[in-house]
């Protein structure tokens, strides 16, 4: 062949090459040459020192996230993030990598969410939430890590219950179905996983302190009855295995509250002489105590699992009509219990996923010196699941 004729040879070749190559990406799109794959995980519980209390919501038993609070992390098979996306995409079908599809739900009613053209690497996943951003989660990171760090009760021990980090992740690599799902005229392998979303952390809530009987005997016409008119609460704290616990005073403030009889009588030690502001409950929000349902807020703490040790409430108590030799009362709770007749100690574990919610009625009769008399609080539990305390004291 001569030189000119090799040369049209190979600008024809050229050519050919070129036009196969823009043919190919134009029709079959990326996703062909590579070995990337669709991806549907299934989530089955979505829906639309010492350390202080915090003010907060009481809990419910919705389910514990809104989809559209929710991010999705693809990771490697060593669990290094990937891609971080919303779990609720605005857009779908692209030929981007990592395309939404279309939601659906299963049989039991979970929703399963779809991306196709995810890379071939990605064959582990977690879903979670930190609305505050207090992980700071970022590609390269490892599935390992950001759960340890969203478990640091420190960076939640407060917060409400909707701002609380959520964890989930599937519990083995992503499964191969052989199925094969067309997209756009782009044909992907089907790999799938199942996904449980919770928080990782058990929650106490206190709904109020009340002294049911305070002062009852000193407004009868008994001379031989004495009772309390004021109970001065110094302080509320709580250990458990893992940690000690309390309610802070106000700013400023040199004790928690008061708690009042209906005695009035107009003396100096009286402390409150408006009748409006005389109440034997204290809770977080000012309302009265409710028979049913909760008031609008709650202390709380969001905890790390652990056993409940004791709770102790130091007060300093007052009478109109007697001097007391001793003005130090104490009240002490030895352990929490689900059932309202317990008596015995039973190392009560706090468990991830519920909240423990506690009523504080006693009687006068629960008080006494310094040491404190042993009491037993009943714990109602009630996703969150919600646990109901009742105190019951010990004698």
């Amino acid at each position: 062949l001569t030189y000119s004729t090799m040369k049209k040879l190979f600008v024809c070749a050229m050519a050919l090459a070129a036009f196969v190559s823009c043919s190919k990406d134009d029709v079959q799109g990326p996703a062909l040459d590579s070995g990337n794959k669709s991806v549907s995980i299934t989530i089955a519980n979505t829906s639309s020192a010492t350390r202080a209390a915090g003010v907060t919501t009481p809990g419910t038993n919705d389910a514990c996230a809104d989809a559209k609070d929710l991010q999705i992390l693809f990771a490697d098979a060593s669990k290094k993030i990937l891609k971080i996306m919303p779990l609720v995409a605005e857009d779908a079908n692209s030929h981007a990598e990592y395309a939404a599809g279309a939601t659906e739900e299963d049989d039991n009613g979970n929703t399963i969410y779809t991306w196709h053209n995810v890379p071939a690497a990605v064959t582990n996943v977690a879903i979670i939430r930190d609305l505050d951003n207090v992980a700071n989660v970022a590609v390269g990171q490892s599935l390992t890590d950001v759960k340890a760090f969203a478990s640091i009760e420190a960076n939640y021990l407060t917060k409400e219950l909707n701002k609380i980090f959520l964890y989930g992740e599937n519990l083995q690599p992503l499964q191969d179905t052989g199925v094969h799902t067309t997209i756009n005229g782009v044909e992907y392998r089907l790999w799938t996983g199942s996904v449980r979303v919770a928080p990782l952390f058990a929650r106490l809530e206190i709904t109020n302190i009340q002294c049911t009987d305070l002062g009852v005997t000193n407004t009868n016409t008994n001379p031989n009855d004495f009772g309390y008119d004021e109970l001065v609460l110094n302080s509320l704290t709580w250990t458990g295995s893992k940690g000690s616990y309390s309610i802070d005073a106000a700013e400023g403030a040199t004790s928690l509250t008061t708690l009042y009889s209906q005695n009035n009588k107009d003396v100096t030690n009286n402390t409150q002489k408006d009748s409006a502001k005389r109440v034997n409950y204290w809770t977080a929000d000012g309302l009265a105590p409710v028979t049913s349902g909760v008031q609008s807020k709650v202390w709380s703490w969001n905890i790390t699992p652990q056993t409940f040790t004791e709770m102790n409430l130091v007060f300093t108590a007052d009478a109109y009509d007697y001097v007391l030799a001793d003005h130090s009362v104490a009240l002490k709770v030895i352990d929490l219990s689900t059932s309202a007749d317990a008596t015995e100690d039973n190392n009560f574990e706090f468990a991830v996923e519920n909240i423990y919610r506690v009523s504080l009625d006693f009687t006068e009769g629960d008080l006494t010196g310094k040491e404190g008399r042993c009491v037993q609080v009943t714990v109602e539990i009630a996703p969150w699941t919600v646990n109901t305390v009742h105190p019951v004291f010990g004698k």
